[in-house]
């Protein structure tokens, strides 16, 4: 799939995410995310994470496969409450948002 990190996140009025005086952005979710201890990962894993938040804000447009996709939301939904959560899904993967609830 190919992806944007540059894309912005927006509220749910529509106006744009900031963060200090920069614009929130997909790439700023994810690299965070990745950037976050959760206290399960070994030192490779740390390496493997920073390198791709360096890989990201070095090459913000990418191709990305889905195991890669499911490690980025699943970490955002950690790192972030439901907004960020549900603006990165609609980006990376929207039809989990098609299905309904469970109760």
């Amino acid at each position: 799939m190919k992806v944007n990190f540059d894309e912005v996140l927006t509220n749910l009025d529509g106006d744009i995410i900031k963060i200090g005086n920069k614009d929130m952005t997909l790439g700023y979710a994810v690299k965070e995310a990745l950037m976050s201890a959760f206290g399960d990962q070994s030192g490779n894993a740390k390496i493997k994470r920073i390198n791709i938040a360096l890989y990201i804000m070095n090459k913000p447009q990418q191709e990305i496969d889905a195991d890669d996709i499911k490690m980025y939301i699943d970490l955002v939904e950690k790192t972030f409450g439901p907004l960020i959560y549900y603006r990165v899904l609609q980006i990376l993967d929207p039809k989990r948002l098609d299905a309904k609830p469970k109760d």
